[in-house]
């Protein structure tokens, strides 16, 4: 008979895999997957010792990885669409209109809405900071604002985008293990995150009237003309809101929206094209380094 685990049983089994992964991590520099087996064996002991039979760890073994499956199967799905929507243009337009957005006497609220509009179509706050926040800080810089209101404003917009965006990697991983539908997490998350980008809009507007501006965007108006913009760009964004739209879950979402954009790409590229942007990620021929590091992404295996 399986006896039943107290409170401290738990926390200290917990305290015990923290210990695991922090040590073999931090001290000795090792692959977080040597700890994760070191964990699970581990676990295998202690439920042994309460005498859970291997039958029943083996089908909890299988439950975890069943679990995970789903959401590394939406990760090899948005790989394939962002390196889509980037060979054909979706991204690089949506990024030509977030930079035209740029105004100077508006600056820390239009900085705050590129990044969310960046964050959002990419999925990603971290690239987003690296790359157009990277971009927004120089600028922002040399007309006169402090650098830490910038940061604030171009880390609220891209978090905001993050959260908000089917393409995010944490965001489907949270509602994967959550149990729930992606659109539904999503919508859920905006009783919280449009006041909050609301209520930040109003701040960073505020400060924006405080400051002195001793210059132009100019540098992102230069970024904005190495870009070609198209119209049928919208599709592919248009559909996903579309589908999004019609509550239909996410794998059918991404999937036909692949199927869509790959469509498209086709039409002025052949299937081995095709297959390298899928696997690989699509190469822009741009040669600034911030757009470079933005756009060069997507793919299975990037």
């Amino acid at each position: 008979m399986v006896k039943q685990m107290t409170f401290k049983q738990s926390l200290s089994v917990l305290l015990v895999l923290i210990f695991i992964f922090s040590w073999s991590i931090l001290r000795f520099g090792l692959s977080p997957n040597v700890p994760l087996v070191i964990s699970i064996i581990v676990v295998m002991v202690f439920a042994r010792i309460r005498r859970t039979t291997w039958q029943t760890i083996q089908d909890q073994l299988l439950k975890g990885i069943k679990t995970a499956l789903a959401p590394l199967f939406l990760f090899l799905l948005i790989g394939m669409l962002i390196g889509l929507w980037m060979g054909t243009n979706t991204i690089p337009s949506l990024l030509w209109v977030g930079l035209k957005i740029a105004n100077v006497q508006w600056f820390l609220p239009s900085a705050l809405l590129i990044m969310a509009l960046m964050g959002t179509m990419i999925g990603s706050a971290f690239t987003t900071l690296a790359t157009v926040g990277v971009a927004l800080m120089g600028v922002g810089t040399a007309i006169g604002f402090d650098p830490g209101v910038i940061a604030g404003a171009v880390l609220s917009g891209a978090i905001f985008g993050d959260k908000s965006s089917p393409l995010s990697d944490s965001t489907n991983l949270a509602s994967s293990i959550a149990g729930t539908d992606l659109f539904a997490h999503i919508k859920n998350m905006m009783w919280t995150t449009i006041p909050a980008l609301v209520g930040s809009l109003v701040i960073f507007t505020i400060l924006n009237q405080q400051q002195t501006i001793k210059g132009s965007v100019n540098d992102l108006q230069k970024l904005a003309g190495l870009l070609s913009p198209t119209w049928w760009s919208v599709i592919p964004i248009a559909l996903l809101f579309i589908m999004a739209w019609r509550h239909i879950p996410a794998i059918p979402t991404l999937l036909v929206n692949i199927a869509v954009t790959g469509s498209m790409f086709m039409v002025n590229h052949n299937l081995q094209q095709l297959s390298d942007v899928i696997m690989n990620g699509s190469k822009t021929a741009i040669h600034n380094k911030l757009l470079a590091a933005l756009l060069n992404r997507g793919g299975c295996f990037p």
